[in-house]
């Protein structure tokens, strides 16, 4: 079967990948095996050009199909869909690279990010941003494929707007390239030198700076534990986001993810509600222990007040 772009996609550009998804389409040589497949459908093309991009790429394809083969669990609907990869030996010059061909479901509401920033370049804090009506259905969808996921053992580890898409109004949580099954539970102020370094250095192309939670912006400083909270952290900054459009740390540097230094927009609670502010309180707790799991945002999207 053929699979000839038609249109370039800009929500998929990944830190390993030097060109975007492409919105492609089935046109011919259909068999029995590609009946399962839509006629539209994204390929994600990932240019590995040494072994550690070839990994990530390689992660993203596992997270994926193992999270097609546990479909039949609550949240799952919410993560992007795996069809089909295959890695293509190519030559650059005198070296030999590896693309990895990734075709997955097709999102054609776009990313988070735009429905946050409104076409507009955002300086400083805009309230009310996002309706609360809205803000709460994608916070609890996005809560629940983190819960899937989690209950597979495993954490996004870079969940930022621009990984959670739309398509046909419902959330899908997209780029696995950074998660993990490897967690740290054990961090603490008498972890070795060697497993924090370990640490530091597994997380070192992984992540978005801007998104880490103190326990990754510095895990030698913070010896916190490491895991699942990560992605609820990050997932309180992309509500902080959705309710005021700009980032809760925009200038600060490490420090301000390390100590978790923010202050909500002045008249927030005249446009928010007290359960949706709580709610946000709690996801950027800086003691991963503090956080909420995921599972607990899957019923309405808010905490209830007997959880905190």
């Amino acid at each position: 079967m053929r699979f000839p772009p038609e249109a370039r996609n800009p929500w998929a550009l990944s830190r390993q990948s030097t060109a975007p998804a492409m919105r492609v389409r089935l046109v011919a040589d259909r068999g029995p095996d590609d009946e399962r497949l839509p006629t539209i459908m994204a390929l994600k093309k990932t240019i590995c050009q040494d072994e550690e991009r070839l990994e990530l790429a390689r992660n993203e394809v596992e997270v994926l199909r193992r999270a097609s083969h546990e479909g039949r669990h609550v949240g799952r609907e919410f993560i992007v869909q795996y069809f089909s990869h295959k890695e293509l030996p190519c030559q650059d010059g005198g070296s030999v690279r590896t693309e990895v061909h990734l075709l997955m479901e097709w999102c054609g509401g776009g990313s988070l990010l735009p429905r946050i920033l409104k076409d507009e370049t955002v300086a400083i804090a805009r309230c009310p941003n996002m309706l609360e009506v809205e803000v709460v259905v994608v916070l609890r969808q996005t809560a629940l494929a983190l819960a899937f996921l989690h209950s597979l053992g495993i954490a996004h580890y870079d969940l930022k707007p621009e990984n959670v898409l739309f398509t046909d109004g419902d959330v899908r949580l997209c780029d696995f390239g950074s998660a993990s099954s490897r967690q740290w539970q054990d961090m603490s102020t008498e972890t070795s030198r060697q497993t924090v370094r370990e640490v530091e250095l597994f997380f070192a192309h992984r992540t978005t700076p801007m998104f880490r939670p103190p326990e990754l912006a510095d895990p030698d400083l913070v010896r916190l534990p490491i895991g699942t909270p990560a992605d609820v952290f990050m997932l309180g900054l992309c509500l902080y986001q959705m309710l005021f459009a700009v980032h809760a740390f925009p200038l600060e540097g490490r420090l301000a993810n390390i100590h978790v230094r923010y202050s909500l927009p002045e008249g927030a609670d005249n446009y928010y509600s007290p359960g949706l502010l709580a709610t946000l309180v709690a996801l950027l707790s800086r003691d991963p222990r503090k956080r909420p799991v995921a599972e607990e945002l899957s019923v309405t999207g808010l905490l209830r007040p007997a959880e905190r």
